[in-house]
């Protein structure tokens, strides 16, 4: 068993659901509740700065990320580019987590030591497919991003 199902199943515990809705069944449930728990699993992998772990939660035969400065076709390459915030993340919060099915939403505040990007509020869908998160489209105010993409010489 890898790393990744190891902390799935670890964070399959800490997942919430939403038992008692008039028209879920048990299946239902627990499909959302596990689509939840890997969301969970993969955002404690990236704040803990293990990449490794975070890609593991990724699906390698389809995957897509979408977001304000970057889109990737392949998780691989998504995992190396947000490795590059590892040295100056600090902290996840997450606020607030909605799921429909294997749909998954999170709005969380990203804390780093970059002046200028010290908190930055971003919603997040996540799409599971097969038990891996297959995409991932990103939500957030990219301007003060755009220094860091600039043309030198201007």
């Amino acid at each position: 068993m890898s790393d990744a199902e190891n902390g799935l199943r670890k964070h399959v515990k800490g997942a919430i659901g939403r038992a008692g809705r008039v028209g879920v069944s048990a299946d239902e449930m627990a499909q959302e509740t596990a689509a939840v728990a890997l969301v969970k699993a993969f955002l404690d992998a990236v704040e803990q700065r293990d990449f490794e772990r975070a890609g593991g939660y990724l699906s390698a035969d389809e995957f897509r990320y979408v977001g304000p400065t970057r889109t990737f076709e392949r998780a691989d390459l998504c995992i190396e580019d947000l490795s590059r915030v590892g040295p100056i993340l600090q902290r996840i919060v997450r606020r607030k987590t909605f799921v429909d099915g294997t749909d998954v939403c999170v709005i969380f505040d990203l804390t780093s030591t970059m002046p200028g990007l010290d908190l930055v509020r971003i919603a997040a869908w996540f799409q599971i497919v097969s038990g891996r998160i297959a995409g991932m489209e990103v939500f957030f105010d990219a301007h003060p991003y755009a220094s860091m993409f600039e043309p030198e010489n201007r």
